[in-house]
This record gives C-alpha cells, structure tokens and sequence, in this order.
C-alpha cells in the first residue's frame, strides 16, 4: 500500500476572504525510471507561464504550487516569479 505524501514545511498563510488561488502540483513518480530527477518540460513550462500570465489575466490571484522534495532545486526560481511553493516529501507506494 502506497504511503501519502508528507508536507514538509508548514502551509503558507493563503487565508483570507474570496481569496482566488491557482494551483499546480510538481511532482517525480515514474516507476520505470526510478532515477529521473526532471519533471517534464510540458508542465514545468505551463507552470511558468502561467505564473508570468497570472498577474495581468487574474488580478490579486496567487499561484502556488506543492513542489516535490525531489525537485526542490525549483523552488526559487517559482519564489522569483511569485509563486508560492510548498515542498513535500513524495514517497513510493
């Protein structure tokens, strides 16, 4: 049986009244390829793009996104367009 994923760092505060949030999950789960360490480009790019996007077609929106620890190298460059990403560790089934 397949454990879920664990949060590893605290939610961020995304409360708040009518707050609109888009929301995106990075992941790495490809049982053939146990090793691979890049998700793929398709998302990754819709990812970015859609954070640069947001701010003009959805005013006041935030992007965040549960960024697999596998992929944390990510993080930043997310943080440097706005988006708010919250790590989690993915574990195998």
């Amino acid at each position: 049986m397949r454990k879920p994923a664990v949060l590893t760092a605290p939610l961020p505060d995304l409360k708040g009244k009518n707050l609109n949030v888009l929301s995106y999950s990075l992941w790495i789960d490809d049982p053939k390829h146990p090793r691979k360490t890049k998700p793929s480009r398709a998302y990754v790019g819709g990812l970015v793009e859609n954070a640069k996007l947001a701010p003009e077609i959805y005013p006041g929106w935030v992007v965040h996104t549960y960024l697999c620890d596998k992929i944390a190298h990510m993080k930043p460059a997310l943080e440097d367009l706005g988006v708010k990403v919250t790590l989690y560790r993915n574990e195998p089934f």
